[in-house]
């Protein structure tokens, strides 16, 4: 039985990470990947992710936020010029996976970010404890939240 239960187990991982590499796979051709996405706390911290794919914009919001469901909206070249200003500088093999203090009732910020193939890098912080170059990106992507026209995607669950 136990056996049983771990070779179906086993099975249902090679299916997963074989479609999730699919569809990896037609993202990759598509230039810069990048999400910010923001948890929740005790209280009632907003709860999204953000996330820029080819050219344009994701939103799915959770809870505690203005845009619940999902949303897209386009990318100006301008955009795309700013974001690959901001991330081109960047050493992504320095940073550490985690900047968090200990305290579970902190929301975090989680930044993931991808210029080629399998190469996607995420980065977890509380507060403003990342790197002053993580915070302003996340900065960017946040104010561009307030300033795009979204358009509905989603049912809102």
């Amino acid at each position: 039985m136990i056996k049983a239960s771990f070779f179906t187990l086993l099975a249902v991982s090679f299916i997963s990470c074989g479609s999730l590499k699919k569809i990896n796979s037609s993202d990759s051709d598509q230039g810069v990947y990048l999400s910010v996405s923001k948890t929740g706390c005790f209280g009632e911290c907003p709860i999204y992710t953000l996330s820029l794919v080819g050219n344009k914009f994701n939103l799915d919001g959770y809870k505690f936020f203005e845009y619940i469901g999902g949303y897209t909206a386009g990318v100006s070249e301008t955009e795309i010029d700013e974001i690959n200003e901001l991330t081109a500088s960047m050493d992504w093999g320095k940073y550490k996976a985690e900047y968090k203090t200990g305290y579970s009732d902190l929301p975090s910020t989680i930044v993931q970010y991808s210029n080629s193939y399998e190469d996607t890098t995420t980065i977890c912080f509380e507060n403003n404890l990342a790197p002053k170059e993580i915070l302003e990106l996340v900065r960017y992507m946040d104010f561009k939240i307030d300033g795009k026209d979204w358009a509905k995607t989603s049912i809102t669950q």
